[in-house]
């Protein structure tokens, strides 16, 4: 990546300088010619577009004026529909706009210089005539000279005998582009040319191999990773006869284990299936010992009947075993193709869930494929249509697009990156508010006394808002308890708040809620054994919960509930009811 980013700004320094000294400012009288224009352009190709000087000689210039402005076409004669542009100004020599058939508005687009410098070095020494093993070793070996991080697909095949020519060449595109729809129409004319070249043959799609698949990183820190399709790994193979799994059959998932084992614990993600459901769980192993436990991350995300191929995100080519990408061979969703997430295992107070990172599908109908990227509750979204047009808008203040997996279903996790005007997901009671992770204050200042700090999610009525310095705050009540917290970190549009889970507590036995934290505060209620609630804050050894009306507690926490303070003892804790009763075995 640095070596990438300094040739990128080593195109930028050159662009620069060619500007200085091939379009300086007109001086009155001046002509600016129309040999210095095509000098400029020509030196363009060699020095930012990555050809080699014999390529640029032979290039053909076509030079027009009108309203001002000076145009410059020029093109490789075996190639006159990839059409480069430069316009600038007569009047004072500046650069107007500078284009190439080749740019792209892909987010991993590493620029036109780096791609031909790759592929030129590939044919230079003849990896794709002549493919074997020391070929896709010299691939890679370009590939990390240049800086640039190779896609999984491309990252792991070119460890893989039965890798071909034809498919490294379309994950290297595929790298440098994305998803073939989103090519520009000179990229894919290349690519063609390039397989028509080396008599090569457009690669099939390939489905996911049945089995266990094993490749070893050649990273500094080493670590396997295992990715398996209708079947587990054997040392998984106890914790797959979870008692929540009965009658659940592997789908396929994908897991990193680090060869040193003081680096970072280790992770996987896995899809099951029971006929047309669908579940998707977590991977842990701890550093202490080799004991691999499995947790439920979503049984609403991946949808019914779909087949899911689930890999690591980076593959080999970095630390860190908790980001996968699921794609899906087999998706019963009218109009869209290419569906496409990245899941984010995160570590949190109530231990590990599944969040949502990054989404990517084609919509067939409108002709525009997506990027959609979620954090903090703001959803992010670059579009391009067929045109290869780039438009982007940021979503906010809406629940829906929580980045927490467990409250997504993806059908409408689609329709809403569509349609973001369209109101979906949780809304708040009236004269209610949402908080972020806030103390709650006796007074309205940061200064007064700590009441206990309000749990992410936590859903309060809203009593009024007072004046403050710099930031109005609220008045609130919760259950019993009642304060104020900072509008900072609160809202009535719960969108960009719910960012982690809310914790569920679950009680090991019969218990009392007591009014206050104290034994001797007054029973207000009983909770049986195996009930779950909400945590709403903590204080010395004691949870202010929240049971809810109806059990289990769901992801959010019910204000018309039962409220009062428990033991922290009393109580298991995790992300959700769910994970609690699967840790139980229940």
């Amino acid at each position: 990546m640095i070596q990438r980013s300094k040739r990128r700004l080593v195109c930028l320094m050159i662009l620069i300088l060619l500007a200085g000294v091939f379009l300086p400012m007109a001086q009155a009288g001046e002509y600016f010619t129309k040999e210095r224009q095509i000098d400029y352009a020509q030196a363009c190709l060699t020095e930012v577009r990555g050809y080699l000087a014999e390529e640029a000689d032979q290039f053909v210039f076509e030079h027009s004026e009108k309203d001002g402005i000076a145009t410059v076409r020029y093109w490789h004669p075996d190639f006159p529909d990839w059409v480069y542009t430069l316009q600038f100004s007569l009047a004072d020599g500046k650069l107007i706009s500078n284009d190439s058939p080749f740019q792209s508005d892909f987010q991993g687009y590493p620029g036109e210089n780096s791609v031909r410098y790759i592929i030129t070095q590939v044919q230079k020494q003849g990896l794709l005539k002549n493919w074997n093993k020391a070929s896709r070793e010299g691939f890679r070996a370009i590939l990390e000279q240049d800086g640039l991080t190779p896609s999984a697909e491309l990252d792991k095949g070119l460890l893989s005998a039965t890798y071909t020519p034809q498919q490294a060449l379309k994950d290297f595109f595929a790298t440098c582009y994305g998803a073939q729809e989103q090519w520009p129409a000179a990229v894919g004319e290349w690519y063609q040319w390039l397989l028509n070249a080396y008599q090569l043959t457009e690669p099939q799609q390939s489905a996911a191999h049945e089995g266990v698949t094993r490749y070893r990183s050649s990273t500094e820190h080493a670590f396997v990773l295992s990715e398996f399709t209708d079947a587990a790994p054997p040392e998984l193979a106890e914790v797959f006869r979870h008692p929540m799994l009965e009658g659940w059959q592997v789908l396929s998932g994908a897991m990193v284990v680090y060869e040193e084992r003081s680096l970072d614990e280790n992770y996987g993600l896995v899809a099951f299936g029971r006929g047309e459901k669908r579940l998707l769980c977590i991977l842990r192993q701890s550093k202490k010992d080799d004991t691999w436990e499995i947790l439920p991350a979503s049984e609403t995300l991946l949808p019914d009947g779909c087949v899911p191929v689930i890999s690591r995100k980076k593959a080999l080519s970095e630390m860190g075993g908790r980001e996968y990408v699921i794609r899906f061979e087999q998706l019963d969703m009218t109009g869209v193709e290419d569906v496409t997430l990245v899941m984010q295992i995160v570590i949190s107070a109530g231990g590990h869930y599944a969040r949502l990172k990054e989404c990517s599908f084609y919509d067939a109908v409108q002709g525009i494929h997506y990027q959609a990227q979620l954090f903090n509750g703001e959803c992010t979204v670059h579009m391009t249509d067929r045109e290869n047009e780039r438009y982007d808008t940021s979503i906010r203040g809406n629940c829906f697009y929580t980045d927490l997996a467990m409250a997504l279903r993806l059908d409408s996790l689609l329709g809403g990156i569509v349609n973001p005007g369209k109101a979906v997901g949780f809304v708040l009671p009236a004269s209610s508010i949402m908080t972020g992770n806030v103390h709650l204050r006796k007074e309205t200042s940061s200064h007064s006394k700590d009441l206990g700090m309000l749990r992410n999610g936590t859903i309060a009525l809203n009593l009024g808002t007072e004046t403050g310095d710099p930031y109005p705050w609220y008045h609130v009540r919760v259950g019993g308890l009642e304060g104020y917290v900072s509008s900072v970190y609160a809202s009535e549009t719960p969108g960009n708040l719910l960012t982690t889970p809310t914790p569920v507590a679950m009680a090991k036995e019969e218990l009392s809620l007591r009014q206050q934290s104290s034994w001797f505060a007054t029973k207000t209620a009983v909770v049986e054994k195996g009930a779950t609630m909400h945590i709403i804050l903590e204080r010395k050894g004691w949870y202010y919960v929240c049971v809810p009306r109806e059990q289990p507690a769901g992801l959010w926490m019910d204000p018309e509930g039962t409220f009062g303070f428990v033991r922290a003892n009393q109580v298991d804790v995790g992300n959700s009811a769910m994970e609690l009763a699967w840790r139980k075995g229940q």
